[in-house]
C-alpha cells in the first residue's frame, strides 16, 4: 500500500490485537471502520481524500504495530517529508497508536505532530497537533493511561495465573481427579473442556484425538487422516482450524508436535519456565507417543525421496565414509550400455570444496549383500536389555533434574534482586534445558525400544533387491534398514572395503570383503562366540536362504570366512597373498585392523 501523499489527506486507522480479533465480522474490527463516528469523521474532513490503514493482529502493547505494521510505515514517511502537511491521522481512540511506555510513545507521535500532521480521535472528539500546549498535554495523559490500562490488565492475568498455578502444585482437583485449570497464559488443547475451572476430557473432541493418534501410529497420512475427519467429525472452533474446510492439515499436524497429548503443558510466569505434569488427561501413552513420533518421521525422511533412490541407504543421514566423513553417493558406472552397473562412493570425491577423497568405490551388488549378512548376524542373537536400561536411566536423570527444578523455583521465589538472583535465575533455565534435551532422547529411546527388530523382515527381502532397476523392492528395503539402522560406515580400498554398522538399542557390528568374493563377518564370532545353538541355528537359516539376483539374473553369493565355509587350497593361497598386497595399501587405521584380524583367520582353514 502507497501512503505518500502530496496533499493534505485523511488517513482513517484501525487495529487490533490478535489475528483471533481480527477473523470474520467482529465487532472490532467494524467498529473501527465502520459506523456513524467513522462516517462523522470523514464529513469531518470532507475535503480531504481517503486512505484507510489497518494493522490488524498487531499489538500496540508491544509495539509491533510501529516497528512491523502500517503505522510504523507513516511514521517513517512523516519524518522524511512524504506524507502532506495538513494530513489528518484519525482513529478511534489513542490507545489504538500505542500502548508503549510513555516516553516512546510520545516520541513517535511528537514524530508526527512535528510533520503538520493532526491527530484525531472520533471516540471522544480530541485534536492533538503541533505547538499547542493543551494538546500535548492531553496527548501525555492518554498515552500514559493506555500503557497504564495495558500494564494493570497484565498484572491481573499474571496474578490470576499464579494463583491458579499454586493451586495446580498444591495438587487441588475435582471430584474426579482432575487438577485445577490454568487459563490466560498459554492456550488450553481443543480436546479439553475447562469451562468447570479444571481440565476435563471434552465429551466429543478427546476421544477423536486418541483415534487420530492411533492412525498416525497405523501410518496413515495427513490427507487421509483429514478425509476419514471430514467425513465423521465436526471440527472444532478454533483459530488455529480458522478459515478452513473441515479439519486443517496444520492441526493433524501438530497434534503430536508437543507431549500435551502425554499430560504435560509448559508456561511461563515471571520470565519462568514451568513444567507442570498430569496437567492435561493423557490421550496415549510414552511408548503410542513415541511410536507416532517415530512414524511420522520416518513418514516424512521417505515422502519425497523414495521413488527416485538408487541406493537402498542413501539420502538418509546414517550412511557416511570411513576416511572423511562424507555421505555415500551412488552412480552408474558405464551408464547405458550392457555392463552398466551401480556404485556406490563418496561424496568427498567430487566435492571441490574439500580436498578430494581417495576412498575407492564399490559394486552395490556386493556391498549390499554383505550388508545384509551383517545385520542378520546382529538381529539373530539373544536379546538384550540395554535399551531397557537406558530408559530407565534416562527417566532417573529426568526426575532428579525435576526435583532440582522445583527446589530451584522456590529459592529464585525467595529473592528479587542481585546477584543472587540472577545466578539461580541461570542456573533454572539452564535445568530446564536439560530437561527438555533428556526428554527428546527419552522420546527417540523408548522408540527404538518399541520397534522391535523382527528377523523374518530381512528374510523375507526377495533376493531381486539388488537390481537396482526394482524400485518398490528397493524402496521397502531403504524403509527397513532406516528403522533398524543407526549408522553405516564404509572403509575402501580398490578389491576392498570394510563395514561398521551401529544399529538402535546399542547393538553394532562389522565385516570385511575382498574382491567382492571373500567376506569375513566379525560380528558373527562376537555376538555368537558362546556357541548359542538357536541363534546359530537362525543364522544359518537365514545365510543358507539369502541369495542376491543382479539385473542380469547373475546369482550372487560369496564366501563367508567366519561361519564354516569349506576353503579350497586355491582360495586358501590366494588369500594369503591378497593380504599382504592390501597391507601396502594406504588406509584409515580401523579398516587396517580389520585386514589384520582378517588375516588371523586365514590360517585356521589350513
Amino acid at each position: 500500500m502507497d501512503l505518500r501523499s502530496s496533499a493534505p489527506t485523511l488517513y482513517l486507522y484501525s487495529r487490533v490485537s490478535t489475528d483471533k480479533q481480527a477473523a470474520g465480522n467482529k465487532t472490532g474490527v467494524q467498529r473501527q471502520t465502520e459506523g456513524a463516528l467513522v462516517d462523522a469523521t470523514k464529513l469531518k474532513y470532507s475535503n480531504m481524500p481517503v486512505i484507510y490503514m489497518s494493522d490488524n493482529g498487531m499489538s500496540a502493547s508491544k509495539g509491533e504495530n510501529i516497528e512491523h505494521g502500517c503505522l510504523g510505515r507513516f511514521i517513517e514517511l512523516s519524518r522524511s517529508g512524504h506524507i502532506a502537511p495538513g494530513s489528518v491521522l484519525a482513529m478511534e481512540n489513542i490507545d489504538r497508536f500505542s500502548r508503549l511506555a510513555l516516553t516512546r510513545a510520545s516520541e513517535f507521535l511528537t514524530c508526527i505532530l512535528a510533520a503538520n500532521i493532526v491527530v484525531y480521535t472520533w471516540i471522544d472528539g480530541a485534536v492533538y497537533q503541533k505547538d499547542n500546549l493543551a494538546s500535548a498535554i492531553l496527548s501525555l495523559v492518554k498515552l500514559e493511561s493506555s500503557n497504564d490500562y495495558t500494564n494493570k490488565l497484565s498484572a491481573r492475568v499474571t496474578g490470576a495465573a499464579r494463583v491458579a498455578l499454586k493451586r495446580h502444585q498444591n495438587g487441588e482437583c475435582d471430584a474426579d481427579g482432575y487438577p485445577a485449570a490454568i487459563n490466560g497464559f498459554g492456550k488450553n488443547k481443543f480436546w479439553v473442556d475447562t469451562t468447570t475451572g479444571f481440565v476435563r476430557p471434552h465429551p466429543y473432541y478427546f476421544s477423536i484425538v486418541k483415534e487420530m493418534i492411533m492412525m498416525i501410529r497405523e501410518g496413515r497420512g495427513h490427507i487421509a487422516i483429514k478425509k476419514h475427519l471430514d467425513e465423521s467429525y465436526t471440527p472444532p472452533t478454533i483459530a488455529q482450524n480458522s478459515n478452513k474446510e473441515g479439519w486443517g492439515i496444520n492441526l493433524i499436524k501438530k497434534i503430536i508436535s508437543d507431549r500435551a497429548v502425554l499430560g504435560e503443558k509448559i508456561i511461563h510466569i515471571d520470565g519462568r519456565e514451568h513444567l507442570l505434569v498430569n496437567y492435561y488427561p493423557a490421550v496415549c501413552t510414552e511408548a503410542e507417543f513415541a511410536q507416532a513420533k517415530r512414524v511420522r518421521s520416518e513418514k516424512k525422511q521417505f515422502t519425497s525421496k523414495m521413488k527416485n533412490a538408487a541406493g537402498i541407504v542413501t539420502g538418509m543421514r546414517i550412511a557416511t565414509c570411513g576416511d572423511c566423513g562424507s555421505s555415500l553417493q551412488v552412480y552408474r558406472s558405464k551408464a547405458g550400455k550392457k555392463d552398466e552397473k551401480l556404485r556406490y562412493k563418496c561424496s568427498g570425491r567430487s566435492d571441490t570444496s574439500v580436498k578430494s577423497c581417495t576412498a575407492a568405490t564399490f559394486d552395490n551388488r556386493y556391498f549390499e549383500y554383505a550388508l545384509m549378512l551383517l545385520i542378520g548376524s546382529v538381529i539373530l542373537q539373544p536379546k538384550k536389555n540395554t535399551n531397557e536400561n537406558k530408559v530407565a536411566s534416562i527417566k532417573n536423570k529426568i526426575e532428579s533434574i525435576s526435583s532440582k527444578i522445583e527446589i530451584m523455583i522456590q529459592s529464585v521465589g525467595a529473592t528479587t534482586e542481585g546477584d543472587i538472583h540472577i545466578l539461580l535465575t541461570e542456573r533454572l533455565d539452564k535445568l530446564s534445558r536439560e530437561r527438555k534435551q533428556l526428554n527428546k532422547e527419552l522420546t527417540i529411546e523408548i522408540s527404538h525400544a518399541e520397534a522391535s527388530i523382527n528377523p523374518d523382515i530381512y528374510m523375507l527381502i526377495p533376493p531381486n533387491f539388488i537390481d537396482y532397476n526394482q524400485a518398490d523392492i528397493r524402496n521397502e528395503v531403504r524403509d527397513i534398514i532406516y528403522k533398524t539402522v543407526k549408522s553405516i560406515k564404509v572403509h575402501s580400498v580398490t578389491g576392498c572395503f570394510y563395514i561398521q554398522v551401529e544399529l538402535f538399542g546399542g547393538m553394532s557390528t562389522d565385516g570385511i570383503v575382498i574382491d567382492n568374493k571373500y567376506i569375513s563377518d566379525f560380528g558373527f564370532d562376537m555376538h555368537h562366540q558362546q556357541e548359542n545353538e538357536e541363534a546359530f541355528l537362525a543364522y544359518n537359516k537365514f545365510v543358507n536362504n539369502f541369495e542376491c539376483i543382479d539385473k542380469d539374473g547373475k546369482l550372487i553369493r560369496m564366501l563367508d570366512l567366519v561361519n564354516g565355509t569349506d576353503f579350497i587350497i586355491s582360495d586358501e593361497l590366494y588369500l594369503n597373498q591378497r593380504v599382504k598386497v592390501l597391507k601396502e595399501k594406504p588406509m584409515t587405521e580401523e579398516m587396517r585392523t580389520a585386514i589384520e584380524k582378517f588375516e588371523t583367520w586365514v590360517p585356521k582353514i589350513q
